[in-house]
């Protein structure tokens, strides 16, 4: 463990004086650190059927029983 040093016990420390960077890979297919992911990953359908309709990010899928269920997909995907 890191133990800080105790301002009321020495006068002369200071804070918040070191950079840190922090965060993962913004690669390919990597995940943000605000949770989004990036623009280079799959979307898979959430049931199996035929897309009946594409409206800007929802896609209407029509299962094979005839209901149909609306899935959106992340911004930046090119549908």
């Amino acid at each position: 463990p890191i133990l800080a040093p105790d301002p009321a016990k020495d006068d002369k420390v200071e804070f918040g004086k070191e950079t840190f960077y922090f965060g993962g890979n913004r690669g390919r297919g990597q995940v943000y650190p605000e949770g989004n992911k990036s623009n280079n990953n799959q979307f898979f359908a959430e049931a199996d059927g035929t897309i009946k309709a594409i409206d800007g990010l929802k896609v209407t899928i029509q299962k094979t029983d005839g209901t149909s269920i609306e899935q959106t997909v992340l911004p930046g995907a090119d549908l």
